[in-house]
């Protein structure tokens, strides 16, 4: 009673929220619009040194469509699952639990195997269009600007501030407290553990993971590509691959030993990658053969069936055994692909009415996001916000306050990480542009 009543919540909300969204990305499109006349027209009124003045209105518009992700070429389908994903990720970080006075929750534990596979989504996605690159410089260069520099900055941050942030002390303490050992330090173990040495930016892992395999670029390129041409090598790697992760769930981990660390990380994740790549260059296949509705079917399905496994796993054979529960199972990846090729099938209401502005507006912030979550996550729990709205709405077993909960206090991460990745961009864009100009006027 309580999974089909769960169902048919879940469905409900989605009937209701689509048309609503639907409408906020006609208004998005709107608003974008007037922002770029509006900041166009008082831009035209400055009265600033000539070599310095925006000169025209369309290189305004440009740097507004820039700090909205607007001018990005993206695929809806992609872009809605990317925002997905980074939404589940700030779920986990903020999971209520399994258990409730000490007794296993199954609206607990559905709800938790729903929100599960956010990091098996985004290598999925990584994966869709990693192996399009032929160079590896190209690779490793992209890497080291769009992953490697906004990872060492976040960490140099945190750790420059964080007892200011975490510890209590002043801002200048903590300023001070920052010394050339403290560098050394966090090098050795970056670079000899693999890991972030800083407290409070374990999402990082994720990131780690990312780079090792794309030292790895080649070989696994290589593969693809002989696998792309090879009906043979294609079989043996989807039985191979499902074997693994199915064997490995068996196991509960034992076999693999995957995990968010190295090679535990890289192997599964690279295999997910590849499973994007192959799904990708056939969705259009696979939306012509099979109705929309079944994909969202299944994803719900098997993540019903995910939930009894793991219940009876919990109460049956180890209550500390819950690898099935993670991104590196089998349920992650089938769930994964489910929830994509409906997103894909939906293709023709995403990328109408303007839909589509607001998600790849909003999935152009989701790695800045996907960086700060965890630090504001530990913020509002020190300070107490999140046992206040767990107070308020009166959290407890019952299906609808979780649900309530979650959509509140992830709506309000994702909400304050979404300004604060805003304010960064417009600032970056703001250096950028303006140190441009400074340099056109210089060699003027």
């Amino acid at each position: 009673m309580g999974y089909s009543w769960g169902l048919g919540y879940a469905q409900y909300w989605i009937v209701l929220t689509v048309p609503c969204v639907a409408m906020a990305g006609d208004w998005v499109t709107h608003i974008l619009d007037h922002a770029a006349g509006l900041m166009c027209g008082f831009c035209g009124e400055l009265r600033l040194d000539q070599g310095l003045r925006p000169n025209r209105d369309g290189e305004m518009k440009q740097f507004i469509k820039q700090v909205f992700g607007v001018d990005r070429k993206r695929d809806s389908a992609i872009e809605l699952l990317r925002i997905v994903a980074c939404i589940f990720v700030i779920r986990i970080h903020m999971s209520l639990g399994n258990y409730f006075n000490d007794q296993l929750s199954r609206r607990a534990l559905f709800l938790s195997c729903l929100g599960a596979d956010g990091v098996a989504m985004f290598w999925f996605m990584t994966g869709a269009f990693l192996f399009r690159a032929k160079r590896y410089g190209k690779v490793l260069k992209s890497t080291a600007n769009k992953i490697v520099l906004p990872m060492l900055l976040i960490l140099f941050t945190v750790r420059l501030l964080e007892g200011w942030l975490f510890g209590g002390v002043s801002l200048m303490e903590s300023l001070k407290a920052y010394s050339l050992s403290t560098l050394v330090s966090d090098l050795k173990i970056i670079l000899l553990e693999w890991r972030s040495p800083v407290d409070h930016t374990g999402q990082l892992w994720y990131l780690f993971a990312y780079i090792f395999i794309m030292l790895l670029f080649p070989f696994a390129a290589a593969f693809v590509r002989q696998m792309d041409r090879e009906a043979w090598l294609l079989c043996c790697f989807i039985i191979g691959s499902v074997g693994l992760f199915l064997l490995n769930d068996i196991s509960l981990n034992r076999l693999a030993e995957f995990s968010h660390h190295s090679f535990g990380a890289a192997i599964p994740g690279l295999i997910i990658m590849i499973w994007g790549h192959l799904i990708y260059a056939r969705k259009d296949v696979l939306a012509e053969k099979v109705p929309v509705w079944c994909f969202l079917a299944g994803f719900f399905l098997l993540n019903l069936a995910r939930c009894l496994i793991q219940a009876y796993v919990f109460e049956h054979v180890d209550p500390a055994a819950n690898s099935i529960l993670y991104w590196y199972s089998s349920f992650g990846l089938a769930a994964t692909i489910c929830l994509f090729l409906f997103f894909n099938g939906i293709r023709s209401v995403i990328n109408g009415g303007g839909l589509h502005v607001l998600i790849n507006s909003i999935a152009s912030f989701t790695f800045s996001i996907y960086l700060l979550h965890e630090i504001l996550i530990v913020l509002a729990a020190k300070r107490g916000w999140l046992a206040a709205i767990q107070s308020r709405i009166g959290v407890d077993a019952s299906l609808h306050r979780q649900l309530l909960y979650y959509i509140l206090g992830v709506g309000l991460v994702f909400a304050a990480c979404l300004v604060l990745a805003l304010l960064i961009r417009c600032a970056w864009l703001g250096i950028k542009q303006g140190g441009s100009l400074l340099w056109k006027k210089g060699n003027s």
